[in-house]
């Protein structure tokens, strides 16, 4: 009984760091999960959906443990994160794809970017999975539809940039819950969609310029990396009914760097002043790169805050007064900042420096060192560094003015010192030589006789 108790032990020891873990509070993952709502999880031929297995195969991709920055595994879902769920099906009766994303709801909202508190994902999953499923996003009408799964990842990511809830997110995964049955490729599809409408409805068409374009603009800014699959079979020896599959969108953001948000220069030249310290300006231009919008910005010196600043201060020119002991004279100042991508496809992925963020999301290039020039010790003479003490408040401010204000002193000093020496020393080894007029002979009087 022993034994087994310590085993025990052992194996929560194990099993509760991984399954506790989360992910930073300031990198925080979304996770969309995707139903492909052509034919609509009621369809007949579309039951799978309602499975046991279904709901199991998205609750264990939600969980599924990948690397962060730092190689540690965490879950894709993780206490704090956020998900979001939707469906995507293109309507024939419709001339664009305007309506083909459309988030499910619950009795209470729409799912988009819910926190996931208290695993809130996994009771909801537990909870209301049928009621997803017979949720209505497209209304009661069901016309002929279209999964489109050749755009759809791209469709349903592009959502987020344009709904009106909000989240700014380090990582996004999205897990596709489809028949994966395809009508056609990515351009047999859209004629596909396109002649069916013409058909029946007598449309126009879907003009392609206007889908390819955000599945253009998706991958300029993101690679989607299929993670892991799940086949769905109701039966052990049948073929897969539906698949659950997981995928991230990566940025490619690996070569960001502070310098595309701000015009940093290259170099800080320090000017010393009195008290045996450095002054310098740090100046700040936002540049205005439509891709970027800077949310905070941390100034260190030698691991101590030099000021914080948030988006409004960083809209504009921002000048910044540093100070520098010249005891602990530091070689560089660091910036690091916090700043949106606003790529127009996601408008959500934050670029932090936080050392869990992957490096694809810019977390290298979010922190940007720049060295310090000090200015040399003026010297009086070109010889003797100007000390401290010998700098009085009534001197100017300029080191150097200050020093050729004293080698004008001390040359002073210098030339009176030569001088009395000099007349000291003539004084002293001069003789008096008389004149003929001055010269008077006494005679005592016992020589006179």
């Amino acid at each position: 009984m022993g034994k087994q108790l310590i085993l025990v032990f052992l194996m929560l020891c194990v099993v509760m760091p991984i399954s506790a873990t989360s992910n930073s509070a300031d990198v925080r993952n979304h996770l969309i999960v995707a139903f492909d709502w052509a034919p609509t999880p009621n369809a007949f031929n579309n039951k799978w959906m309602f499975s046991d297995e279904t709901k199991a195969a998205v609750k264990s991709l939600s969980q599924y443990m990948v690397a962060d920055g730092q190689n540690q595994l965490c879950p894709v879902l993780g206490e704090g994160d956020n998900f979001s769920c939707v469906a995507f099906r293109a309507n024939i009766d419709k001339n664009s794809l305007e309506h083909f994303i459309r988030p499910i709801c619950n009795e209470q909202d729409s799912l988009v970017h819910i926190e996931n508190v208290s695993s809130s994902f996994q009771r909801q999953l537990d909870a209301e999975w049928n009621s997803w499923l017979t949720s209505k996003p497209y209304g009661e009408n069901f016309p002929e539809g279209f999964s489109l799964l050749t755009v759809a990842k791209p469709y349903c990511f592009n959502y987020f940039s344009k709904c009106d809830k909000k989240a700014m997110t380090s990582r996004t995964f999205m897990v596709v819950v489809s028949d994966r049955r395809f009508n056609g490729d990515l351009y047999l599809e859209i004629v596909n969609l396109r002649q069916s409408g013409q058909k029946i409805y007598k449309l126009p068409g879907i003009k392609d310029d206007e889908v390819y374009s955000v599945c253009y603009d998706v991958n300029q800014s993101y690679f989607i990396r299929l993670i892991k699959t799940e086949e769905i079979k109701m039966s052990k020896s049948a073929n897969p009914s539906g698949y659950v599959e997981l995928f991230e969108f990566v940025p490619l953001q690996k070569n960001f760097s502070l310098n595309s948000v701000f015009e940093l220069p290259k170099t800080i030249k320090a000017k010393r002043v009195r008290g045996g310290k450095y002054q310098c300006d740090l100046s700040l231009i936002n540049r205005q790169n439509d891709n970027y919008k800077p949310l905070k910005l941390s100034i260190r010196i030698n691991d101590e805050s030099c000021g914080t600043f948030d988006a409004d201060e960083l809209s504009s020119k921002i000048e910044i007064p540093i100070e520098v002991d010249n005891k602990n004279k530091a070689d560089e100042i660091e910036l690091e900042g916090e700043v949106l991508l606003t790529d127009g496809v996601y408008n959500s992925t934050l670029i932090t420096a936080n050392p869990s963020a992957i490096v694809e999301s810019g977390r290298d290039g979010a922190i940007v060192r720049i060295p310090i020039e000090y200015e040399p010790t003026a010297e009086i003479f070109g010889v003797i560094p100007l000390p401290d003490f010998l700098w009085w408040g009534i001197f100017p401010d300029d080191q150097e003015d200050t020093a050729m204000l004293w080698q004008f002193i001390f040359s002073i000093i210098i030339l009176c010192i030569v001088v009395v020496s000099i007349v000291s020393f003539i004084k002293k080894k001069q003789y008096y030589t008389p004149t003929i007029d001055e010269i008077e002979i006494n005679i005592p009087s016992n020589l006179k006789k």
